[in-house]
Parts: structure tokens; C-alpha cells; sequence
């Protein structure tokens, strides 16, 4: 490479989890001298905040983050929308970028298939304003970090052995966010549909209960029908932050200390209390209001669980 020349770096960074960093990212990260982050304005703030906790983990030379702001790239036609992430991209690397230093977009899943961020590369390139060479570090993709998490093939072809299909599906994979549905068809086909056809909520309020071990506690949850979404801890080792689901109803579940008190009750409205009497083997009592009946879990917080009587 020409000492006076500019040099990119297109480093794929995975599917949202730190950990999906390849080592061969960390080196590309290691290497340059400038970052150039693009965000759509305050609400795609978490992407950007990721990619700079993944430069500051592993950025050890001295380097610089150029942030540019594209936010009104999502309100035009995709050759449009390119045509102004071009001006931006050429702008960075012309203004930003010395001849001889090496800048570095960060590129969701693997660059190569997507983001689109290659090709409007190619496009400044062809406008012969900024000269540079690009360098592509390929990323674990959305695709196989997904199967990875539900622990499957992806060449595997075909219905199971009695004949019912699964689904294995996600979202935000790698991230605290994630939400996976697995399971036969027959049982996940409902948890797949529902996000289509109900729309998704603006606000919504979420108690968090203390527990000891979120291991223990989500299995006891299971009982009462809900479903792990997602897990989060700051560091191996550290407290979980568990984020649980039936239907439509959450439940935050910590293991952090400062976050909810013992002794916590919930009311939570369902359809048939006498299923849930009957899965844990406790009297149901009637109320002006709704059939009732009041559990503990394994941390002591208690759960009055009902059914509307008009």
C-alpha cells in the first residue's frame, strides 16, 4: 500500500454481541488511525453506542471517532438514499482522513452481505474525487449467530421424524434485546404470528423482581407459561438481567442487588386460573372481581394470578 495513499477498513462486527468480534476484527481495530460512525438521529443511539464501547475494548494506538449524521437517508428511494450516504462517505474520507492513515467503518453482520456499505464504497471510489484502497474483515453474520443460539444446522433439511417442522426464529440476536421463538410449528407457530398482527407497543410498564439465581427462577416461570427472551450480563460472572415473556406480559427478572425488593407483588390476569391452580396444587378463592390464586416463587415474591368473573 502506498504510504500517501488512504486506506479503508471494512470490518464486519458482528450480529450486535462484543463477543461475535472476530479476532481478525480486533486486529483491523488495532490498525486505524480514524472511525467514521454514522448514525440516524437519537432513537439508532444504541447501535452507535455499541460500536464505540466495541473501539474503546479494543482500540489500543492512538485513534480518532469521526461521528457523521445521515438521518434523512430512510426517506427516499434505496438509489437515492445510497446517492447521499456516498456524498457523506466521501466527505469523511476526503476531510477526515489524511493520505496515509488507515479509517474504519464498522459493519453490522458480515460486509459482504450487508449494509450496503461496500457498494456505496465502490461508488465514491468511481467518482475519482478521493483516492483509497479498501480492505474487507468478514463478520459473523445475523443468519449464523441465530442458529448458533438455537443450536442448529443450517444445512439441515426437513421436517423432524413425527413430521412437524420447527421454527427457529429471532431478533436482535446477540444483544439484550434478543427475542428467539423456538420450538416444533405446531407449538411456536402462534409466538411467530403475533408480532405480524398486533402492533408493537409505544409504552409499556415492566415490573423487575428480585431473584437469587434467574436460572432457577425463569424454570419456575416456565410453569406458569412464560418463555426466556433474552439474558444480559456486563461481564461473565456478573449479575444476569432476564427478561421474560407470556404473550403479551413481561417480567424483568435481576440479580442485581439494588434493583427490586423481596416480597414484590404482581397481579397477573389470565384466561384460566384453574390450570395454573392445577400446575401448582393450591386452592382457588373467589373474589367480587375475579377467581384468584396467590404464589410465591423461588425468591419470595408473590404472584396474584386471577380471572376476570364478569
Amino acid at each position: 500500500m502506498s504510504t500517501d495513499q488512504r486506506h479503508l477498513l471494512v470490518i464486519g462486527v458482528g450480529a450486535g454481541d462484543p463477543d461475535h468480534l472476530t479476532l481478525a476484527a480486533v486486529k483491523a481495530l488495532r490498525r486505524a488511525d480514524a472511525f467514521f460512525l454514522l448514525g440516524t438521529g437519537p432513537e439508532k443511539a444504541s447501535p452507535t453506542d455499541l460500536r464505540r464501547r466495541m473501539i474503546d475494548a479494543h482500540a489500543d494506538r492512538p485513534h480518532r471517532v469521526v461521528a457523521a449524521d445521515d438521518r434523512e437517508e430512510c426517506t427516499t428511494a434505496v438509489h437515492d438514499r445510497r446517492a447521499r450516504r456516498g456524498d457523506v462517505y466521501e466527505r469523511l474520507v476526503r476531510d477526515e482522513l489524511a493520505p496515509g492513515e488507515t479509517g474504519a467503518f464498522l459493519v453490522w453482520g458480515d460486509p459482504s452481505l450487508h449494509d450496503g456499505t461496500l457498494d456505496v464504497l465502490a461508488s465514491v471510489a468511481a467518482r475519482g474525487t478521493v483516492a483509497f484502497t479498501t480492505e474487507v474483515v468478514p463478520g459473523v453474520t445475523s443468519d449464523s449467530a441465530l442458529a448458533a443460539r438455537h443450536g442448529f444446522a443450517l444445512d439441515r433439511v426437513g421436517p423432524d421424524a413425527d413430521g412437524d417442522a420447527r421454527i427457529n426464529r429471532g431478533a436482535c440476536t446477540g444483544t439484550p434485546d434478543e427475542l428467539l421463538v423456538p420450538g416444533r410449528s405446531s407449538d411456536a407457530a402462534d409466538r411467530v404470528r403475533r408480532p405480524r398482527t398486533e402492533p408493537p407497543a409505544d409504552e409499556e410498564a415492566i415490573p423487575v423482581l428480585r431473584v437469587d439465581d434467574a436460572a432457577t427462577a425463569v424454570a419456575w416461570y416456565r410453569r406458569l407459561g412464560f418463555v426466556q427472551q433474552w439474558e444480559h450480563r456486563f461481564e461473565p460472572g456478573f449479575p444476569a438481567f432476564v427478561e421474560i415473556a407470556r404473550g403479551a406480559v413481561a417480567l424483568f427478572l435481576s440479580e442485581h442487588t439494588g434493583d427490586a425488593r423481596p416480597d414484590t407483588l404482581v397481579y397477573l390476569r389470565v384466561r384460566d386460573v384453574d390450570a395454573v391452580a392445577a400446575e401448582f396444587g393450591v386452592p382457588v378463592t373467589t373474589a367480587p372481581w375475579a377467581r384468584e390464586v396467590e404464589l410465591r416463587d423461588p425468591d419470595g415474591n408473590r404472584l396474584r394470578v386471577g380471572t376476570p368473573t364478569e
